[in-house]
């Protein structure tokens, strides 16, 4: 890759507000996983927001073809699938699953026609 297109690069990284700085802020630690999860849709929807604003500056139908545009709108494109992919890699942390224990038994007593029972013990919930 030459300086030139290194530059460039890092120009849309910056206009697509993907740099390693941004993505860390977004994934920064929360208070919550809900947090979490919330800071990193929208810095998601950020992204692709910037993508289409950007697409549509530089998609060679609105540039008459200008190779120097038409060349960083592809660019664009190969970066925004790339970002994609890391973004299905890098997930915010998800919750626990919740555990119910159950601890006790049940007694029943059938008589004749008649059944009696109950149960005891306590529930738990990890």
């Amino acid at each position: 890759m030459t300086l030139k297109e290194q530059q460039d690069v890092q120009t849309l990284l910056i206009r697509l507000q993907a740099t390693q700085g941004h993505i860390q802020q977004h994934l920064a630690p929360s208070k919550t996983i809900e947090e979490a999860n919330t800071r990193f849709s929208e810095w998601k929807d950020q992204v692709k927001k910037n993508y289409k604003q950007l697409a549509i500056e530089l998609h060679p139908d609105k540039t008459n073809s200008d190779p120097e545009k038409t060349h960083l709108f592809k660019l664009l494109t190969k970066l925004y699938q790339d970002i994609e992919k890391l973004t299905l890699r890098i997930q915010p942390p998800q919750p626990p699953p919740t555990i119910i224990i159950h601890f006790g038994g049940s007694f029943s007593s059938t008589t004749g026609s008649t059944t009696t029972g109950f149960s005891y013990g306590r529930y738990y919930k990890l």
